[in-house]
């Protein structure tokens, strides 16, 4: 399906007259925080721009046993996420069969798993510790989300550094 017929049949149109952001809207992010701080700040200016409609962004709870970590520790990761607006979302019942987005913050720049812009000889996926760390919690955190949805594809969205 081209993307700009999923855009159109699955998300919501924003009201109008429709909310317009400046394009410094975002750089009222911390920067050079902890990700949780980052998370809060990336929820507060979502739920307060209105550009998403009927939905909102809160923290989900992803309990990751011993056997995901890969290093014989079990985890919790508070991971934000959208939600449709009016769900009442703790940090005990994370409502993950109501989850309609995922999104990884993290503060730095070393945190890329990505090479955007990877040649013929490169791969795409950045062969460092944290590039496999981050990669191995995306792929926790969809494990963990279609477990409890019965989905044909999931979004998320990865920000990091500045």
């Amino acid at each position: 399906m081209p993307v700009a017929h999923f855009l159109r049949d699955f998300l919501p149109e924003a009201p109008k007259p429709r909310p317009r952001r400046s394009k410094t809207y975002f750089n009222q992010m911390p920067e050079g925080v902890h990700k949780s701080t980052m998370h809060k700040s990336f929820n507060d200016l979502i739920n307060g721009s209105g550009i998403i409609p009927e939905f909102k962004m809160d923290n989900a709870t992803f309990q990751f046993d011993e056997e995901k970590t890969g290093n014989g520790m079990a985890r919790t990761e508070y991971v934000p996420a959208m939600y449709r607006a009016g769900l009442c979302v703790t940090k005990k019942e994370p409502h993950m069969e109501e989850i309609e987005e995922i999104n990884e913050i993290l503060p730095s720049d070393a945190d890329d798993a990505f090479d955007d812009t990877p040649t013929d000889e490169d791969a795409f996926e950045l062969q460092t510790d944290a590039g496999t760390n981050i990669r191995n919690n995306l792929i926790n955190s969809a494990t963990e989300w279609f477990s409890r949805q019965h989905r044909r594809h999931g979004f998320t969205i990865f920000l990091f550094g500045t």
